[in-house]
């Protein structure tokens, strides 16, 4: 019943966070976790930062790197917003993502631009 319901409000939202589900389905935080883990390690959601998304929506952490890459190679330069869309992520959790590689030297942030490291 859970794992229906989860995949149910993914549906309607796009994409839900552990205290959405708590809310929704009146489950305690543990519940939660529990069932969207259970999920998430059987790959019938994608966990990106906070929120969960159902496979196939989104870019799965372990791939953005390598997709980032391959726009940037072709464009050039990049939005946060221009990479929010190629991951399927909000813009939010996009400024994490972005960030993260900044501070690995994948990318360079130059204002609100972001290039990738100059070999």
């Amino acid at each position: 019943g859970s794992e229906t319901a989860v995949v149910d409000l993914i549906r309607q939202r796009g994409a839900v966070s552990r205290k959405e589900i708590m809310e929704e389905l009146g489950l305690t935080s543990a519940g939660a976790y529990g069932c969207l883990r259970r999920m998430a390690d059987e790959r019938k959601l994608v966990r990106v930062g906070g929120k969960y998304y159902l496979p196939g929506t989104v870019v799965p952490p372990e791939e953005q790197s390598a997709v980032i890459r391959e726009y940037l190679e072709k464009a050039g330069f990049a939005y946060r917003q221009d990479i929010a869309d190629i991951l399927h992520v909000q813009s939010k959790q996009c400024t994490v993502i972005l960030r993260h590689l900044v501070e690995a030297g994948e990318l360079v942030q130059v204002r609100q631009r972001y290039y990738l490291k100059e070999a």
